[in-house]
């Protein structure tokens, strides 16, 4: 999930930089812009120099990329990136424009995407932080020899609008004149609710969760579509200018967040929406409904090797998911410490099916799952045994 309008994924003068509130998994770090053809989000510094996209240690080539293992409450340090030559590349400009009225729209940010000339789809996403001047007016630098498409990038939650992405190429030179069109988006309002609370202070966490909703971004030809919100004290929220498709609505990741308080559900008109809310253009969409639940179970124990050794330098993947059939969207990694021990706390209660599996391209053992039974208040014991001799 990207963090718009933040400074967190920005070196600060000395080349400093620090992101936090990552989950529980295995990263691959990077600075710098894409070229052409490439996939995914790459968060540029907002109005600073751009660099070819470099993967630390200081490789272009994100297969030769070194892993970065997270792991719950750790802290991966000295993860430095050695960048190469700044490439300015070539300027792009044009204007941002009303759909309607064809009125400039003034302090807008616009970003652009690489996209695929085979099939339109847009790849990697590059947030410069360039905003409109007072007539509507961009201007794009350090792009490199390509297929993009431009398109306005809502920030903040009182933008109302989304834009169509304005395609263009980059050969030998600057280009000049592409238009961007706004168009007004649609609304998505509801309440939020926690569905096992007998506390009521329970429910004021509720009001400390910031929301974001977005259109996917993965293969589609369509402009990312992104809005924020927030929980009001009578459980209401109101997401606006999102782009016709499906809709998924998210609780922010980063930073701390309230314990124990997790989104395990998103319903229309009591029906669950696992996909996303449909969402056609202009259309305002009431009765939703977000389900959080508020856990303070803890889970605690350890992975057993039987029957050999394994491999040196062999990591276990733990991973706590909502059993097969639950509606609810609930799940987390937990880490595993040298001695095969584990815990995980503020878990809701319910059941889960818990699997160990092994870190690598030629797993060290066939995963192991065992379905489990949390409370609140209470603490579930389980041991993992992964029984080496049986892929013998």
């Amino acid at each position: 999930m990207i963090n718009f309008g933040e400074t967190r994924n920005r070196t600060d003068d000395r080349g400093v930089y620090r992101i936090y509130g990552l989950g529980p998994a295995i990263y691959k770090v990077s600075v710098g812009q894409a070229v052409s053809g490439g996939g995914g989000a790459n968060i540029l510094g907002m109005g600073g120099s751009q660099y070819v996209k470099t993967f630390y240690p200081g490789v272009t080539e994100e297969s030769r990329a070194t892993a970065i293992e997270i792991g719950e409450g750790t802290e991966a340090a000295n993860i430095d990136i050695t960048t190469g030559k700044s490439d300015r590349g070539f300027s792009a400009s044009g204007r941002v424009v009303d759909a309607e009225s064809g009125k400039p729209v003034t302090s807008a940010f616009v970003g652009y995407s690489s996209v695929n000339a085979a099939n339109q789809q847009l790849g990697a996403m590059s947030l410069t932080g360039i905003q409109t001047d007072a007539n509507g007016k961009f201007r794009l630098e350090g792009i490199q020899p390509g297929h993009y498409a431009a398109f306005m990038i809502a920030i903040g939650q009182e933008n109302s609008s989304y834009s169509d992405p304005a395609p263009f190429d980059v050969s030998d030179g600057d280009v000049t004149g592409i238009e961007i069109k706004v168009r007004r988006g649609a609304t998505i309002e509801g309440v939020a609710i926690i569905e096992n609370n007998i506390d009521p202070e329970a429910a004021a966490l509720l009001r400390s969760v910031s929301l974001i909703a977005f259109g996917a971004v993965e293969k589609s030809t369509m402009a990312p579509s992104y809005s924020r919100g927030s929980i009001n004290p009578d459980g209401s929220f109101r997401f606006a200018g999102l782009a016709p498709g499906k809709v998924q609505i998210r609780a922010m990741a980063f930073g701390p967040g309230p314990k124990g308080l997790q989104l395990v559900r998103t319903e229309l008109e009591g029906l669950n929406q696992p996909e996303g809310i449909e969402v056609t253009a202009g259309a305002r969409i009431t009765g939703v409904r977000l389900v959080f639940a508020y856990g303070t179970g803890k889970v605690r124990g350890e992975v057993r090797i039987e029957g050999g050794v394994l491999p040196e330098g062999t990591t276990f993947m733990l991973s706590l998911h909502s059993s097969a059939g639950d509606a609810r969207q609930s799940g987390r990694f937990i880490e595993v410490d040298a001695r095969g021990h584990f815990v995980a706390e503020n878990i809701p209660p319910g059941t889960y099916e818990l699997t160990v599996s092994s870190r690598a391209k030629a797993p060290a053992f066939e995963s192991v799952t065992r379905t489990i039974t949390v409370a609140n208040g209470a603490e579930t014991q389980v041991i993992l045994v992964v029984n080496l001799a049986a892929r013998k």
